[in-house]
């Protein structure tokens, strides 16, 4: 069974009350968080699945999962905010490949010179 971190009823989070030994049927009785990983709603569990089994390579993870580099991108920073690791200092600063994309979806028509220097100045894509 799953666990859900989630209350289904109230919508707070869920705590760990006992864990118990499946051999000796011991236990320990307290107040548990969940374990990080164990925090990932299913989309993000299965990314993070996806881009271990393809050992990082996004054009891999793009191939499996049949999606754009794009949302393969904002899949990778859900999991690390899921995951609890920062961005760090610097990190709204886009790379050569986002600039070069968010240059295309302008040169396409597919966005706003106003939204492509939003999305450059924030790293949206």
């Amino acid at each position: 069974m799953e666990a859900k971190t989630i209350c289904p009823m109230c919508s707070a989070g869920l705590k760990i009350k006992v864990l118990e030994c499946s051999s000796c049927q011991s236990g320990l009785t307290g107040n548990f968080d969940f374990p990080k990983g164990g925090q990932l709603d299913d989309e993000i569990f299965n990314f993070v699945k996806v881009f271990i089994y393809a050992e990082g390579n996004i054009k891999k993870t793009e191939a499996i999962l049949n999606c754009s580099y794009p949302k393969i991108k904002n899949l990778l920073k859900q999991a690390k905010k899921s995951l609890g690791i920062s961005e760090g200092p610097g990190s709204n600063s886009t790379t050569p490949d986002e600039r070069k994309h968010i240059l295309n979806m302008l040169d396409a028509g597919e966005i706003s010179f106003d939204e492509a220097m939003e999305k450059i100045k924030n790293s949206q894509i």
